[in-house]
């Protein structure tokens, strides 16, 4: 999903590029995408309905519920207009400049909007199909992406109890929740180092190749969302 995502984002930007920023364009796409991977759609349909869960006690079972509830606490919030500082300061400006001009152009007067942009391209693609509160739904989409990452991670390295307990606590963050109901990309950030990090431990304990080269690309992608993850690139490199 993640990786799908991002090939959205740089979708966008080539169009943007182009200047074919047309919300009639996106729209024909975004319904020719699901009539030709309507199959696909029905395989993931499919599999996520066949997706069972281990036996877990009853206070397992509560840390899932608490999650849950929080994942829906977010999503209502995540609803409402925009209010947050930076998604009106150039989260969003940069997406609504080039909605008006109808391309990608050189940010002049902000320079906030100079910095990385792969999220702002889901923000941009999701105001051409509706609206900014759709680009929060987008950021949104992450949080799930990420606890459900992380409680695989924990589960696989620790324990099964210690997945619940990792994601409890994550969704238990004021900071965490907040962030990913505003049009930031801050838990996007914290989804695709996250998995470049599973990604390379798996990738080293059975010396795939390949498995590093994707470890590679998603950590390349951290470097979309804030030049601050170049960290991310030398933990993994240590």
């Amino acid at each position: 999903c993640g990786f799908g995502l991002a090939l959205i984002s740089f979708a966008t930007f080539a169009l943007g590029l182009l200047g074919w920023l047309n919300s009639i364009l996106f729209w024909a796409m975004l319904l020719a995408a699901l009539i030709l991977l309507r199959n696909d759609l029905r395989s993931a349909c499919s599999t996520l309905r066949a997706i069972r869960l281990p036996r877990a006690s009853r206070f397992e079972q509560w840390l899932a519920r608490f999650c849950l509830f929080a994942l829906a606490v977010a999503l209502v919030f995540a609803l409402t207009p925009p209010i947050a500082w930076d998604s009106l300061q150039y989260h969003l400006v940069g997406p609504q400049d080039a909605i008006r001009q109808g391309h990608i152009t050189i940010p002049r007067d902000n320079h906030s909007l100079s910095n990385p942009a792969l999220v702002e391209m889901l923000f941009l693609a999701a105001m051409l199909l509706k609206s900014d509160i759709a680009a929060q739904l987008m950021h949104w989409m992450y949080l799930p992406l990420l606890l459900g990452l992380v409680w695989e991670f924990a589960r696989r390295y620790f324990s099964e109890r210690a997945g619940w307990l990792a994601i409890a606590i994550l969704a238990a963050t004021p900071t965490l929740l907040a962030t990913s109901t505003w049009a930031y990309n801050d838990v996007a950030l914290a989804f695709y180092a996250t998995a470049a990090l599973y990604l390379t431990l798996d990738a080293r304990a059975r010396n795939d190749r390949r498995g590093f080269g994707l470890a590679g690309i998603f950590a390349g992608l951290t470097m979309g969302e804030k030049y601050t993850a170049g960290f991310v690139i030398l933990a993994l490199l240590g």
